[in-house]
């Protein structure tokens, strides 16, 4: 039997602080275009002590650096970064 252990349950919201392009787009892994309204979601949840992210390019889950890393968008290139929000279920 496989027990897991759920700690905690958040909503995380990213915004790239724009709607005007290009700083409204959100890519994943530089490539593909995820976002054109500078909004992205995801779950994250803390299995056995590791905190994993879900969302629709990872329904499997990701670890969150991981996630982070694989996330651009052009407002980086400015010195500007993604507006993190987290929500606790």
């Amino acid at each position: 039997m496989c027990l897991i252990k759920l700690r905690e349950i958040r909503q995380i919201k990213i915004y790239t602080g724009s709607q005007e392009e290009p700083f409204c787009n959100i890519y994943h892994e530089i490539q593909e275009n995820i976002s054109t309204n500078g909004r992205h979601e995801a779950i994250a949840i803390y299995i056995n002590g590791e905190e994993v992210i879900f969302d629709n390019i990872h329904p499997q889950g990701i670890a969150r650096d991981d996630w982070l890393n694989n996330l651009y968008c052009p407002i980086m290139d400015v010195g500007g970064d993604f507006i993190i929000t987290e929500i606790n279920f």
